[in-house]
């Protein structure tokens, strides 16, 4: 078992397994809620909301990072 982490689950098509080798990875839809838990990483994309709340519900979070994209 690896590191838990959360990924937006729409960059799941962006990225290969052995990109992800190593991690135990939660899928996070958009449309759900940010679970608690023992995260150590969250990368959401940038339209979720990562505030105080979010944080105190992942007390081992380490990483916060998003994806976005702009032009």
């Amino acid at each position: 078992m690896g590191h838990r982490v959360l990924i937006a689950a729409e960059l799941q098509r962006l990225l290969e397994a052995d990109q992800l080798a190593g991690l135990d990875v939660t899928w996070l839809p958009a449309d759900q809620p940010t679970p608690s838990g023992d995260y150590v990483a969250i990368v959401p994309l940038l339209s979720r909301w990562v505030g105080g709340t979010e944080l105190k519900r992942l007390p081992k979070l380490k990483i916060v990072a998003n994806c976005a994209v702009g032009h």
